[in-house]
């Protein structure tokens, strides 16, 4: 693989143009119970807020669930109360016809949206930390086809580190494209999107630092090229790498400056840079200045490097604890509805009934690549609607949903994990920690 494998068009670096890229994602892949002691009551809700529902239009599977029972406010937001002081809040609003499904709201003023000022914000309530997961949220989606049903509203991730200054915290996000990398105020990007959902992978003080480190050394780097192809994982796209090998080439490149450039696409960086939470890279340095001939630095990252989750495939038959990239609204319903057959209902009828529709329907929903990607991959939606409408769950079934398709790490991956049992090292994988909205 050549450093010249990876492009950087001028329209990939635009909004519009990684809204066309990220649709990739899916159609590459057609072709190619709670474990910690969470029980603080948390910080008192804002009552002009706490008895407020969500609208009946929002997409019921597009919540999560159990919100205070899997990650109470004072552990998501240890700081709640600074959001106060900037005119925000937070408080969490129950969706009217669940009592499970829920959405933890942060709101900050529509004036902070895409200023450095909401970055500090968040960074200083602890709504964002080390190591976060930002991503990116389209609620009218729902509104599109099943196909954006299927990814949950979500495409675009970023990973975030917080900086210091003289000024206090600020967040600073790590992204692919990497000229999206910004305080939360890219014009391009960030200027675009109004909502976006912190997800928080479960991790202990040093790995935080660690992963922050990295992130870093990337960002001061700056050579990370965009993979414009989300349907073609590292592993699957350089002949005789394996899943952690991402991992592992990103540092010695990043590090030593040696190997073939590094592209990937968005969420495919944020998943690298958390397999390399065991490895201070200061560490590593001082063990090995040189990328040595005997492949001292390689082979202590073998031995360190870990991914933070194995890449998903489609589907399986324990999405609660195991789940796969098609079952993200699965995996919401199976809390919300007592019974299989009702939940089957739903996804039939509600998620994966809905068609694409002409294009003009769609103009400010969903972007025309996004379009032309759902009705490339109606085919397996309407395989998977036969799947749930027969209610053959332990059946075959799941062998011929899954058939040509590669096991993936998309942005939809961290918050369907974060609504599952995923369960890692230390306990639940990841926690919900919350949808920013700016009013």
């Amino acid at each position: 693989m050549s450093n010249d494998t990876f492009k950087r068009p001028a329209a990939i670096y635009s909004a519009a143009g990684v809204g066309i890229a990220v649709v990739a994602f899916l159609l590459g892949l057609f072709v190619g119970r709670n474990s910690g002691n969470f029980d603080s009551p948390g910080p008192e809700i804002d009552p002009r807020l706490s008895q407020t529902k969500l609208p009946q239009t929002w997409p019921l599977h597009f919540c999560s669930v159990n919100v205070e029972r899997n990650y109470p406010t004072a552990l998501a937001i240890p700081n709640a109360d600074h959001l106060k002081t900037v005119g925000g809040s937070v408080a969490i609003f129950p969706h009217p016809n669940s009592t499970t499904a829920q959405l933890r709201v942060i709101k900050l003023p529509a004036s902070m949206h895409a200023k450095p000022t909401a970055a500090r914000a968040l960074a200083e309530s602890g709504a964002i930390q080390d190591g976060d997961v930002l991503v990116v949220f389209r609620k009218e989606w729902a509104r599109a086809n099943a196909y954006g049903n299927l990814q949950l509203g979500q495409g675009h991730a970023a990973l975030a580190t917080i900086s210091q200054d003289d000024k206090g915290k600020i967040v600073k996000t790590v992204e692919s494209p990497l000229d999206y990398s910004s305080n939360l105020d890219h014009p391009g990007h960030y200027g675009g999107h109004k909502t976006f959902q912190v997800i928080r992978p479960n991790l202990t003080p040093q790995q935080k630092a660690n992963v922050a480190k990295w992130a870093r050394r990337v960002l001061d780097k700056n050579q990370i090229m965009f993979q414009p192809d989300y349907g073609a994982p590292y592993f699957a796209r350089v002949k005789g790498k394996d899943a952690a090998s991402l991992c592992t080439d990103l540092a010695i490149y990043t590090l030593y400056g040696e190997g073939d450039q590094i592209g990937t696409f968005c969420s495919e960086l944020v998943w690298a840079l958390l397999g390399l939470r065991n490895v201070d890279p200061d560490d590593l340095l001082k063990a090995f200045p040189k990328n040595d001939a005997k492949g001292g630095p390689r082979q202590y990252l073998a031995g360190n490097v870990r991914p933070i989750f194995n890449p998903l495939p489609g589907a399986t038959k324990n999405p609660l604890e195991n789940p796969g990239l098609m079952q993200g609204p699965d995996v919401v319903l199976r809390r919300i509805f007592p019974d299989t057959a009702n939940r089957h209902k739903f996804l039939v009828d509600i998620v994966l009934g809905p068609k694409t529709v002409t294009p003009t329907e769609l103009d400010g929903i969903m972007s025309t690549g996004h379009q032309k990607t759902a009705i490339a991959f109606q085919p397996k939606i309407d395989q998977l609607r036969q799947w749930y409408g027969q209610q053959n769950e332990n059946s075959g079934a799941i062998s011929a949903v899954n058939a040509g398709i590669n096991p993936n790490y998309s942005p939809t991956a961290f918050s369907i994990l974060a609504n599952s049992d995923a369960k890692g090292q230390s306990g639940k994988l990841m926690f919900y920690v919350g949808t920013v909205t700016y009013e």
